[in-house]
């Protein structure tokens, strides 16, 4: 796990190293264990690496790192769970290597396959290759949108970095909103796969690869999951045999680090799961978080589950005056976001760092095995023979039963269809973000065994009523796992991780939201209408509707709009 930067000037203007410091500073939290630059001979490409080490902590897993004749170099950020398999194979073939980093393996099947390379990684990464020879930059990003990379094209230079804030330092940006962008997060708490909120700068999507060449960006998608190619199963038991190996394999190949190791544990099915497969390899440590509601707080259950299997836990509460670091956590997510269990995943993210410097989480399961309320909805309106619909304007899901006026909604035809949607939007454009960037705010690792490329793709190849049927979910990985878990969690409600905000809102917050929102600068910005804002907080106050995740979602954009 690290942050990366780089710049790259198509004019054959020089990269000053200064700009290159800058860019990693801003984001040294991701990587407060070292850092690296490297400039090419031509001087018109700097590589910038802040790094957090995990595997191999000597010197010779630094990065930038290069191969024996310096002509490849990369800055990675990320882990390959496979790496040590891999560096088999590449030293039959007769690669050399001078460190036991999973970096470097990178670095070697580039050599041996070029940007095939990709088809071997199994992991989470994000990574820039200089290829001194071909003259070109070759970016990476994982299948499943774990690790960020972000770029700016301009008409004379090319930047990129893990996030945001390296890429603002220089002088060559002017960020401008990018107003086109903004629907999408008015509707879903989040943006597009590719969009940053600002004008000129982009992520690169999930599963895609970039080349930079003759001043010309070329981007192209790698991998796709497929929900059409369906495994052939002797009997439904195999099936659950063969998902108890691959999650099991999937925890213990996110075990090997050099560094202490814990989890997230919120007391549901997936992060339970994933701390009793560790307690097979050695005590975890767990943490949780927890709130003063009782139904929102799942303290209990994490407790349950840690006490089950031997676990060193501990956990935390959130209160409402630790809001109040709101702009500082928008800040952090640098991007319009508005998901509110962002803050509680932030003080777990800080409460975990304090002992572990990986966490393994549960992230994952509820897309690869059906734990939402959606695939319920499917079922329901199935049943009655009415097409269900996603309306990508206002996030909801409807059926015939309830017509809405709208053409250009996909028709979800089959409840594969609402996996695959999943995987498509919610997971990388808000979940994971929401991992990442309160993870990498205090140099801490999470891994997620269900994200395991193998183990996603088997779900995938699961006919859909093993996973979800009637008003059941998760069937097949309860049913695998029906003995190991304490009998509670297996029956226990799901909750999601958000914040109790219409109480808040409604009470010890109120006059704070109040405040800032009718702020005469805030009004002068041009965005929110004055009489709006007051009936919807007095809609909120007393009670005629709850507003708590609109106030939240604005509040998260007035902050960032004071970013910019």
């Amino acid at each position: 796990m690290c942050g990366i930067a780089g710049k790259i000037y198509l004019n054959g203007k020089k990269v000053n190293g200064a700009d290159l410091k800058s860019m990693t500073d801003a984001i040294s939290h991701r990587g407060p264990d070292g850092e690296g630059f490297y400039i090419n001979p031509s001087g018109n490409v700097g590589l910038g690496h802040r790094r957090l080490a995990i595997i191999d902590l000597s010197p010779a897993a630094s990065q930038p790192m290069t191969n024996e004749d310096g002509t490849i170099w990369i800055v990675y950020n990320g882990e390959i769970y496979n790496f040590q398999e891999l560096r088999s194979d590449l030293e039959r073939l007769g690669h050399k290597f001078k460190s036991k980093s999973d970096t470097e393996v990178i670095i070697h099947l580039y050599e041996e396959y070029g940007i095939d390379c990709l088809k071997h990684l199994r992991g989470m990464f994000a990574f820039a290759v200089w290829d001194e020879k071909n003259q070109q930059l070759f970016l990476a990003r994982d299948r499943l949108g774990k690790k960020p990379l972000k770029y700016y094209l301009g008409k004379d230079v090319f930047i990129f970095a893990s996030e945001l804030k390296a890429i603002l330092t220089q002088l060559a940006v002017k960020p401008e909103v990018d107003d086109e962008a903004l629907p999408h997060f008015f509707a879903f708490n989040h943006l597009a796969a590719s969009a940053t909120g600002f004008k000129e700068i982009y992520k690169l999507p999930p599963a895609h690869y970039a080349v930079l060449k003759d001043n010309q960006l070329t981007t192209r998608k790698y991998w796709e999951i497929d929900f059409g190619k369906k495994a052939k199963f002797a009997s439904y038991e195999e099936a659950k045999i063969e998902l108890k190996r691959l999650l099991t394999e999937a925890v213990e190949k996110r075990l090997i680090a050099d560094v202490p190791l814990g989890a997230m544990l919120s007391g549901g099915i997936d992060s339970s799961l994933v701390v009793g497969l560790m307690s097979r390899f050695s005590r975890p440590k767990t943490f949780s978080i927890g709130f003063a509601e009782e139904k929102l707080d799942e303290r209990l259950f994490a407790r349950i589950v840690a006490d089950h299997f031997g676990a060193d836990h501990t956990d935390l509460e959130v209160k409402p005056d630790t809001i109040e670091i709101l702009p500082k956590l928008v800040r952090q997510y640098e991007e319009p976001y508005a998901d509110s269990s962002a803050l509680p995943t932030y003080y777990l993210a800080e409460l975990t760092r304090r002992s572990v410097k990986v966490a393994l989480n549960g992230d994952g399961g509820d897309e690869a095995f059906g734990g939402y309320r959606r695939y319920k909805y499917w079922n329901l309106f199935h049943y009655f023979k009415k097409d269900i619909y996603y309306d990508i304007a206002t996030r909801q899901y409807f059926s015939s039963l309830n017509p809405k006026p709208y053409t250009l909604n996909p028709k979800l035809k089959r409840l594969d269809d609402i996996f695959k949607l999943a995987y498509q939007t919610f997971l990388p454009n808000d979940l994971l973000i929401k991992m990442d960037i309160a993870t990498m705010a205090f140099g801490l690792e999470a891994r997620s065994p269900f994200l395991d490329q193998e183990l996603v793709e088997f779900a995938a190849s699961l006919p859909s009523f093993w996973k979800v049927s009637g008003l059941k979910t998760k069937i097949i990985l309860k049913d695998a796992f029906k003995d190991f878990l304490p009998e509670e969690i297996m029956k226990r409600r799901k909750y999601g991780f958000e914040l109790p905000v219409d109480n808040w809102f409604r009470g010890p917050l109120y006059q704070w939201a109040s405040d800032i929102f009718l702020d005469s600068s805030t009004i002068k910005r041009g965005y929110f209408d004055k009489k709006e804002i007051e009936k919807l907080l007095k809609e909120h106050k007393t009670g005629v509707k709850n507003h708590g995740q609109r106030i939240w979602l604005l509040l998260c954009f007035e902050f960032w709009l004071g970013l910019k």
